[in-house]
């Protein structure tokens, strides 16, 4: 995730609603909270939307459609998967590298692009970047008994280099991707030459993901995307990869999951942060659709059957 705000949190005296009861674990990330100005310049503060929610051993996760416009809430912080008054005060792990304790302030209300309900927090951004985002990730709050490790973005200068095991992986799911793109829509004539399978070879890649988690044994799980020009005149102008991949303390490699798809997936999944609990840990992905972003935890890995529910075992 990007780092472009250094937070500072500034304490302001608010009312608090009932903490988490016994084992109760509250999820959410924090986010510009600006409403429909611009997001070039500082925000007043920044928001946080919730995701899940364990209450009573059971989690509940946001996936409404929110693209139709809806009103603040004029009653208490109800938030309406769990159907429970979220907590007053959470604990938050920053992109920025820092940590601390911050309080909600308000009432839910439309947040970012996709209409989100989202509740202000006595966070503070102070600097901005120029190509700052209603919806970028600036961090993870949890309310209740768990630590958070977050997936730091990758500078541009070191997106690159990633393990070479991933990079084969990457390789083989793209050029099996444009064979069925290519047995679907290519018809060689003389004037539609065979495909330029060389491309996926010496073609540039440019990766326009590639975020990393540190593990206990000093290894790192690496997720990178990948985007790489086929054909401007063929069924498959472009191929967009996603893979992931866990390398131990000992060098080891183990690919956890590849994708490839012609003009890109329906729906991106980035990773965002590793939750753990009890030594249980379950990973919070963000999923990028046309018309919205929903968040799931699951075990450490990438759910490869959208459809498959979320199966994040925390009690």
């Amino acid at each position: 995730m990007r780092c472009t705000a250094a937070l500072l949190a500034v304490a302001l005296t608010v009312p608090l609603a009932a903490q988490p009861n016994g084992r109760d674990l509250w999820v959410g990330v924090l986010t510009y909270d600006g409403g429909e100005e611009s997001v070039r310049r500082p925000r007043s503060r920044l928001g946080l939307r919730p995701v899940a929610a364990l209450t009573d051993g059971n989690w509940s996760f946001d996936d409404a459609d929110h693209s139709e416009p809806w009103h603040d809430q004029d009653v208490a912080r109800t938030w309406e998967p769990a159907a429970r008054p979220l907590p007053g005060r959470w604990r938050g792990w920053f992109a920025d590298g820092t940590r601390g304790v911050f309080a909600l302030v308000g009432t839910l209300h439309p947040g970012g692009l996709f209409h989100q309900p989202t509740v202000a927090t006595n966070l503070r951004p102070r600097l901005v970047g120029g190509d700052a985002s209603h919806d970028d990730v600036l961090g993870v709050g949890v309310a209740g008994g768990a630590r958070v490790a977050l997936f730091a973005e990758r500078q541009a200068d070191a997106r690159a280099a990633f393990p070479s095991a991933l990079r084969g992986a990457l390789r083989q799911a793209e050029r099996s991707e444009v064979e069925h793109a290519v047995g679907r829509g290519w018809r060689q004539t003389e004037r539609q030459p065979p495909p330029p399978w060389h491309r996926l070879d010496v073609a540039a890649r440019s990766v326009d993901m590639h975020r990393v988690l540190g593990q206990p044994d000093g290894g790192r799980v690496h997720a990178v995307q990948t985007v790489v020009p086929f054909d401007e005149a063929g069924p498959c102008r472009k191929v967009v990869a996603f893979g992931m991949v866990a390398v131990s303390g000992a060098g080891k490699s183990t690919v956890l999951a590849v994708s490839a798809a012609c003009g890109g997936p329906s729906v991106l999944q980035r990773p965002v942060a590793a939750i753990d609990r009890d030594g249980r840990t379950c990973w919070l992905f963000e999923r990028h659709y046309e018309d919205g972003i929903t968040y799931v935890l699951t075990p450490p890995k990438p759910l490869t059957d959208l459809m498959e529910p979320p199966a994040c075992d925390i009690r």
